[in-house]
């Protein structure tokens, strides 16, 4: 790769699998991220590691960019690379229409409004949280909207999160039958037990 000029390699996978890239490149300012399905925000940004392994929060396709670093790009550096990229780990489908409800239009099985906090958003206030089941324990997929087109998914499997589509450690602790779900320092979401499981 030379300059500016990013390379998107595209990889279709699933929530629960696990996605890992290794990058190899002859620059050290050669990085990679990860960009979740339909998202302008990285899950998964390169700066001083080669590689990732993550569980996958929603269904869709992953973008791996490869890059180099402005300060190469300036000095019109170039880069040759190899990148690995593997999907492993069964996927957990979407509960079909037969035992779930759709909303009309959308892939997702309920709506419900939820006390939270988005990223780039430190005030308190209510977001959408749309969930798509994947099974009838509490295993789903949470696709909070805040502000703007900002979107945050978060995988529970089970009840437990256990992945989400950001850059920021994901922390869980539960008040009665909330789930209660912090992304770094910053964001925070109340997740109903109800909305997890359709009751």
């Amino acid at each position: 790769m030379k300059s500016s000029a990013d390379v998107d390699h595209v990889v279709r996978a699933a929530a629960g699998q696990t996605l890992t890239v290794t990058l190899k490149p002859s620059n050290p300012q050669n990085y990679f991220s990860v960009i979740p399905p339909v998202s302008d925000l990285a899950m998964y940004v390169g700066q001083t590691a080669d590689n990732f392994t993550g569980v996958l929060p929603t269904d869709g396709d992953y973008t791996v960019r490869v890059y180099l670093m402005r300060s190469a790009a300036r000095r019109n550096e170039s880069s040759h690379y190899t990148l690995a990229v593997a999907v492993t780990g069964k996927p957990l489908p979407p509960l079909p229409a037969s035992k779930g409800v759709l909303l009309p239009g959308t892939p997702f099985h309920a709506l419900a409004q939820i006390p939270c906090m988005p990223a780039f958003d430190p005030e308190p206030q209510q977001c959408e949280a749309f969930v798509i089941h994947r099974g009838l324990d509490g295993t789903a997929t949470v696709e909070v909207h805040g502000s703007g087109n900002l979107q945050r998914r978060i995988l529970f499997v089970q009840g437990k999160p256990i992945a989400a589509d950001a850059t920021d450690p994901l922390t869980f602790s539960r008040q009665g039958d909330l789930a209660i779900v912090k992304i770094g320092a910053a964001e925070r979401y109340e997740i109903p037990d109800a909305l997890l499981t359709g009751g």
